[in-house]
């Protein structure tokens, strides 16, 4: 079973301890959750994947460590794709090709809320201004802006695994607030709405 070491900061063969199973559901399918740890500094790793009967059971995800995040569906598809190609260059290394993910997927979050306004400097102010964003995700983001504009300009740039980390999770923060925590909030008010409605209806007569 692959897995990916923080420690290690590369992808091993995980040596598996032990496992626990739930009881099959409804829909005939249970969930396994695999402990084990890395071969070289002996660093804990847990994993999870669904099982079904006769067949083949899917592929394991990593629950810890985590290298990036499952992102919510509230966040679109393209930037989703963008930010798991982000994760899987960290994954490998390549550190340079994480921070240009990381501003390839800051610029598809800028075009998919209608921010035009020429650059993605003045797009990013555009969403502040809008209130999309608030003064410390549009520093963060401008961050993004800047080092992706080095590794994707500059040919003596380098980062280390500590840049391209930081710059994921800078990423990650961004997508959660305007997609994920937007939409959440939106279900948490429609549910408070409905409540005060509930509230002030009068009562049945019996």
């Amino acid at each position: 079973m692959l897995g990916y070491c923080t420690r290690c900061t590369e992808q091993v063969a995980a040596v598996q301890d032990c496992s626990h199973e739930t009881d099959w559901d409804q829909e005939h399918c249970k969930d396994v959750f695999v402990f084990a740890h890395c071969p070289k500094c002996d660093h804990p790793l847990l994993f999870n994947f669904s099982a079904y009967p006769y067949q083949e059971p899917d592929d394991p995800a990593q629950l810890y460590p985590l290298i990036g995040k499952h992102l919510d569906d509230a966040v679109p598809d393209d930037l989703r794709r963008l930010y798991d190609e982000a994760v899987t260059c960290l994954r490998a290394k390549a550190y340079t090709a994480t921070m240009t993910m990381c501003r390839a997927t800051l610029d598809g979050l800028v075009r998919n809320k209608g921010a035009k306004a020429g650059t993605l400097a003045k797009a990013l102010e555009k969403l502040k201004e809008s209130g999309v964003i608030d003064d410390r995700l549009l520093a963060w983001a401008t961050a993004l802006r800047l080092s992706g504009n080095d590794a994707a300009h500059e040919v003596g740039a380098r980062f280390s695994h500590e840049d391209a980390k930081d710059a994921l999770d800078f990423t990650t923060a961004l997508l959660e607030y305007v997609y994920t925590l937007e939409d959440r909030f939106i279900r948490f008010q429609a549910r408070q709405e409905d409540k005060a409605r509930r509230a002030k209806r009068p009562p049945d007569d019996d």
